[in-house]
């Protein structure tokens, strides 16, 4: 702990935005700076609400699908404005997605790069901590690291190094160049799993230090009665977004092979959060659909009690292999703390399957129907017999994990 105020530079795309998992990463961890007497400086998009009790600037893209990105919610409650601007915006938006193909947040970079480098200047900045999500964070800190030498820590919350992943197009070039020229600047890359670690130092000449950060959470989750009932039904809940290969299907035949045997418990399923179109018509084929219910978002606020109000927690994970192999969502960590029964389907990720089945969680794997429905066959035996068991969070924590990264500073000498 510093014996004297620092001030860090937090510089992250994605903050205090609701729904959002990349946000939350970062967002929890602010406050826990201060107990390390770290005043956090704050740079982000306008994308999420104002933290009035920090110093936190907002700034914004200046492409067209930045702006057309982060107008999107920072109009949410403003429909015809927000319909406008986007029938405005369109034409310049196609025009610079033929020429340019890279994320939609990239040129956020530019503005907050002008606010970032002024702060270091005139705030004493002793470590550029950058989090995302979006490389523009990343690309941000690496002009400051360049211009003035302030020590860097780079935080990912995605792998690097995908050259199999062919959707970013013509541009996987410039991502790789741009991602070596960040190992090559920063003083600590931070990780959260060891296989993405393993992954960027397999692919890149990493000059820094590599660590491993999981992205835990702080406990938010209301302790309820385990005799709590729901509408008289064993109830499934899953709180996130659903798309792509992270769908329903399998789990959909996986309850039809349970239903082909008389059963007298009656489950529903409740979906919480943004479900893609595919998702859905994947449901909607499934002569068991009646049993899956959508009901919207959820704001973060109440998300602790529709956790503590649920016999059993889903969580479905997957994606591309590689990707699938290397990321762990920070939902999981957010499940952990529940103390709730958990019933996970994991993807080719060994190191996601131990740490759910030191946890206590139910764990199946993601792409194996008949695999799937033992598993949940297994869930509702013991929720018959009131032995269902819940999860716990052991050492994953915002709080653990703000420790580790003043540690690393520690390990420069500047606290």
């Amino acid at each position: 702990m510093s014996k004297t105020k620092q001030h860090w530079l937090i510089i992250a795309h994605c903050f205090n935005m609701d729904g959002r998992a990349a946000s939350r990463v970062v967002t929890d961890r602010v406050s826990l700076f201060l107990e390390h007497n770290i005043e956090p400086i704050i740079v982000s998009a306008a994308t999420g609400a104002k933290l009035d009790q920090f110093q936190h600037y907002q700034v914004i893209s200046w492409a067209p699908s930045g702006l057309r990105f982060e107008l999107r919610h920072m109009l949410a409650n403003r429909r015809w404005v927000r319909l406008i601007f986007n029938v405005l915006i369109s034409p310049f938006y196609w025009i610079e997605r033929l020429f340019i193909r890279l994320d939609s947040q990239w040129s956020w970079f530019a503005s907050a790069y002008i606010k970032g480098s002024k702060l270091v200047r005139e705030k004493n900045i002793s470590v550029v901590y950058s989090s995302g999500g979006a490389i523009s964070a990343h690309i941000v800190a690496l002009l400051i690291k360049r211009k003035y030498s302030s020590v860097w820590i780079a935080e990912f919350h995605d792998p690097i190094g995908l050259r199999e992943i062919k959707y970013r197009g013509r541009s996987r070039g410039l991502y790789d160049w741009l991602e070596q020229k960040i190992c090559d600047s920063a003083d600590h890359l931070l990780f959260t799993t060891k296989a993405a670690k393993a992954l960027a130092k397999k692919r890149y000449d990493v000059k820094g230090e590599l660590h491993t950060v999981y992205a835990g959470v702080d406990p938010t989750v209301e302790k309820l009665s385990s005799e709590r009932k729901f509408d008289g039904d064993f109830v499934i809940t899953h709180i996130g977004s659903l798309a792509g290969r992270r769908n329903l299907k399998c789990l959909m035949r996986a309850l039809e092979l349970i239903y082909s045997q008389p059963r007298q418990m009656s489950l529903s399923i409740r979906l919480y959060g943004t479900i893609e179109s595919s998702v859905r018509a994947d449901v909607a084929k499934s002569p068991l659909e009646h049993l899956v219910q959508f009901e919207g978002t959820v704001p973060s606020s109440k998300v602790g009690q529709t956790m503590a109000e649920s016999d059993l927690l889903l969580l479905v994970h997957g994606g591309q292999k590689i990707v699938a192999q290397t990321t762990i969502p920070s939902k999981v960590f957010e499940y952990l703390h529940s103390s709730r029964p958990v019933f996970a389907l994991v993807q080719d990720n060994h190191e996601l399957y131990e740490i759910l089945k030191d946890a206590g969680a139910y764990v199946a794997h993601a792409l194996d129907a008949e695999d799937i429905a033992d598993v949940l066959n297994i869930c509702l035996k013991d929720y018959e017999s009131q032995n269902l068991r819940s999860v716990s969070a052991g050492a994953f924590s915002a709080t653990g994990a703000v420790r580790k990264i003043v540690s690393l500073a520690d390990r420069n000498e500047l606290i």
